[in-house]
């Protein structure tokens, strides 16, 4: 991500991984997979002018808005559409 980010900042990749490390342990904690969708999302924070971590922040807590409050909304759509977003995107 350092690589296309308009504003040349450089992370830190200790935090990074300590960072990716505790999400998956708690992800799997819950029964969730241990991906890390972190150059989607912050390649889509950069196309929409996010500039600080904080649109990483509150983009997460978006996306668990809408699976908590609009589960059979998203299962209406179909997965060709979400794979086409993501392609999109990334």
């Amino acid at each position: 991500m350092d690589k296309i980010d308009p504003h040349k900042r450089k992370s830190d990749p200790d935090k990074t991984l300590l960072a990716m490390g505790a999400c998956n342990l708690c992800s799997s904690m819950v029964g969730g997979l241990t991906i890390i969708p972190e150059i989607l999302r912050s390649s889509t924070n950069i196309l929409v002018g996010g500039k600080t971590q904080w649109a990483n922040f509150f983009c997460a807590m978006f996306v668990l808005a809408y699976l908590l409050l609009f589960r059979n909304v998203i299962s209406m759509i179909p997965l060709t559409v979400l794979s086409a977003v993501v392609i999109y995107t990334s």
